[in-house]
């Protein structure tokens, strides 16, 4: 079994991106504006669901609650009756079965699951007016695989709570299960009993997440047990006015934070990988659509302003914009574009003698700075939709070619001929540009490639090259089908597909073309003048 370091060393070489933070928003739209003790059952609502759709529980919360309580009641019942028989008889009372350890962890479990929710009404009271509220799922809180941000609404939050008795329970698990069993209606009685309006609010939350989890990003959560947290923000301003506070006043409130909960000032998540979706509970989707029409509006009247002002007046003034970095980048790339042109016209003996090393620094340096080998300028020919047939896929395939900046590293081998550059220092220089441009991790974040009609493409051709790889000799592809398997994922295979383009596009096909278009006349000059050079380096006898 190979090592996970062995696995991401074996991705990267194959030509696959570092893994990154896959982001992601989800609108939760209610047709009521929900109370204070609404937005708490809310929340509960939303954690249980996404402890059983995140395969961290075999059954919905509910029913392994029911399941617990019943078998306890059972296990209760038949403790009674022996008890009262071995009281009967006079004999010694028989020995009490063992539960079996799968059982206790699934007490455990729902004991602390249970003094989580507990808490979450005096949790969200004590922190005042909470915003946000994170469901964290991973090993450790600051680096999590899976990251929920829940956004409840405002005037809601703002709304008192209801009575928080509920989060003083006791912490063992036979007490507090008795405790919610008591309070827990009858499965006849609540069939016949009709859903408050708590109850139709967490349904419809929790349907709308299950509708809309289709088009969320598949994240790692499900795939090993994790740890569930749970993070509530507080009022800005009390944490910027805590540090006015006396000693004695800091102390008390994080007395006054609920059992199970601890104030963290400084905590920050420090994601490289995962998933982050975001949930925006109640009526935000209407406000994050104006939202982003007030954007539009406002990036059209910054446009219109600059059509208005002059082409000299934008330019200075992007410029003017701009971050340093960039400046420089843009000063230095068009110098070393003005150097072509001075050099061969005024000092043409030294560039015809130092053409190589003038030629090899240039194409390192182009896709060296990185505001020149990132395809922010063109690739929004990415953000369509695929279209469909065979003219669709070719319009497709030029549109990748040209927002991956594919172009620009095809053509560095049909400007340089090889009398001046040798095939070997091309295949370099090629194989670099490809490295450099490929580094480029956002290709396919982009509308078109993310398009289900892409993505069947790419599977498509996926399947084609594993049965050609069955042809090669020795069997080659046997061991290599073997080796890959099944296992790569949507992102894994777009990844693949770029790298097997670019290199194809890129380096393969430049190289071809370079030795084919050039004539015997140069090759043989070239020749001639190796040979001149090897007899004047070799020592008369």
């Amino acid at each position: 079994m190979a090592a996970p370091g062995s696995v991401r060393r074996r991705q990267r070489g194959a030509g696959l991106a570092r893994p990154t933070v896959q982001r992601a928003s989800l609108p939760v739209p209610l047709p009521v504006q929900p109370t204070g003790a609404e937005c708490a059952a809310l929340l509960k609502a939303l954690i249980k669901h996404l402890l059983f759709q995140r395969a961290q529980i075999p059954y919905l919360y509910d029913e392994l609650l029911r399941a617990a309580q019943e078998q306890q009641r059972a296990e209760a019942e038949a403790e009674a009756a022996a008890a009262a028989e071995a009281a009967a008889g006079g004999g010694r009372q028989r020995r009490r079965r063992r539960s079996p350890k799968g059982d206790k962890r699934l007490l455990k479990f729902l004991c602390k699951a249970e003094e989580l929710l507990a808490s979450i009404d005096a949790a969200l009271a004590a922190c005042g007016v909470p915003r946000r509220a994170f469901l964290l799922l991973g090993a450790s809180s600051t680096k999590p695989r899976e990251v929920f941000e829940v956004l409840l609404p405002q005037p809601a939050a703002a709304t008192p709570h209801g009575p928080t008795a509920a989060a003083a329970g006791g912490p063992g698990h036979q007490q507090q299960g008795a405790a919610v069993h008591e309070a827990a209606p009858t499965p006849q009685a609540a069939s016949r009993a009709r859903p408050s309006r708590q109850q139709r609010l967490c349904q419809l939350a929790v349907r709308q997440l299950v509708v809309g989890g289709a088009e969320l990003p598949e994240g790692t959560a499900h795939t090993v047990p994790c740890k569930l947290f749970v993070l509530l923000e507080g009022p800005p301003v009390a944490a910027a006015g805590a540090a006015d506070t006396p000693d004695g006043a800091a102390e008390a409130a994080e007395v006054a934070v609920p059992a199970g909960f601890a104030t963290k000032r400084q905590f920050r998540l420090s994601m490289r990988k995962g998933t982050h979706v975001r949930l925006l509970l109640g009526q935000r989707a209407e406000e994050d659509a104006e939202q982003q029409r007030a954007a539009e509006q406002a990036a059209e009247q910054q446009q219109q302003r600059q059509e208005e002002e002059g082409p000299a007046t934008t330019l200075l003034g992007g410029w003017r914009g701009m971050p340093a970095a960039e400046i420089s980048q843009r000063v230095m790339s068009t110098a070393l574009v003005a150097l072509f042109w001075v050099l061969p016209t005024f000092w043409p003996v030294h560039y015809m003698r130092h053409r190589t090393v003038y030629l090899l620094s240039s194409r390192i340096s182009f896709f060296a700075w990185p505001l020149l080998r990132k395809p922010r300028g063109i690739q929004h020919v990415l953000e369509s939709a695929a279209a469909a047939g065979v003219r669709g896929a070719l319009r497709d395939i030029f549109k990748v070619v040209w927002g991956g900046r594919l172009v620009a590293v095809m053509l560095l081998s049909s400007i340089t001929p090889l009398s001046i550059l040798p095939l070997s220092a091309h295949l370099l220089l090629q194989l670099y540009a490809v490295l450099m441009v490929r580094g480029n991790s956002s290709l396919c974040a982009a509308p078109l490639l993310r398009d289900p009609l892409t993505r069947a493409r790419i599977s498509r051709f996926h399947s084609a090259m594993g049965l050609l790889a069955y042809m090669l000799p020795g069997g080659i592809g046997f061991a290599l089908r073997a080796r890959l398997g099944d296992s790569m994922d949507s992102t894994m295979e777009c990844e693949a597909f770029l790298t097997c383009l670019s290199v194809v596009l890129a380096l393969l096909l430049p190289a071809y073309m370079a030795v084919k278009t050039e004539p015997a006349s140069s090759l043989q000059r070239r020749e001639a003048a190796q040979a001149q050079l090897a007899r004047t380096a070799t020592p008369a006898p």
